[in-house]
């Protein structure tokens, strides 16, 4: 949905992280775009902002969109990807999926951007059984984004739609477990911390 609110269109580029999982890299193939990935920094394990201002350049105006990562909840370094973002005026979407919770430098992942993507599957920090979140600052973008995922149905007094829709709702009963959920996240933020540390060797 952020891709297709961007007007990410068949034959576009979208420059995107190669340390991930599938999902990230799917939406841009439904939209008929291509993905050309970017390699990941040793420090963050995360998309490299040497390697992307390579890739910016070489692709130039192709490049509609770059869609960053925080993998395994651990932050891409955000200082300068929008740096770099911004002066090839570019639009970032962050894969927040994992990083529910995390922060960096004092603002939550997934806020940066253009547009943010949280995951409530059932294998992430929180979940809903499925699903997920799309967050924006763009107001407008964000009332179409929700046309679209309630399959397109025009203000009408019968079922009519002018434009393809979705059907990427997320219902009561599931939101409810979600919002219950919410209680316990920062004890899980704090596990999942402790966790990383050891990987990372601290």
């Amino acid at each position: 949905m952020a891709l297709k609110a961007l007007g990410v269109k068949e034959g576009d580029i979208v420059l995107c992280q190669s340390l991930t999982f599938a999902a990230t890299a799917n939406p841009i193939i439904y939209q008929n775009a291509i993905p050309v990935f970017i390699d990941s920094n040793y420090e963050t394990w995360n998309m490299d902002p040497n390697a992307l201002e390579e890739a910016l350049q070489k692709y130039g105006e192709r490049v509609k969109a770059v869609l960053v990562v925080h993998l395994y909840g651990l932050s891409t370094d955000m200082d300068r990807i929008m740096n770099i973002c911004n002066r090839y005026n570019v639009p970032v979407i962050e894969d927040a999926a994992e990083s529910l919770g995390t922060y960096y430098k004092g603002k939550h992942t997934g806020t940066f951007g253009k547009f943010g993507v949280f995951s409530f599957n059932g294998n992430k920090i929180i979940t809903t059984s499925g699903g997920g979140m799309l967050v924006s600052d763009d107001e407008e973008r964000i009332k179409k984004v929700r046309f679209w995922s309630t399959q397109s149905r025009d203000a009408a007094r019968y079922y009519q739609h002018s434009e393809l829709g979705y059907n990427y709702r997320m219902s009561n009963i599931v939101a409810g477990i979600g919002r219950g959920q919410l209680k316990v996240l920062e004890q899980r933020v704090a596990k999942r911390n402790i966790f990383l540390n050891i990987i990372k060797g601290n």
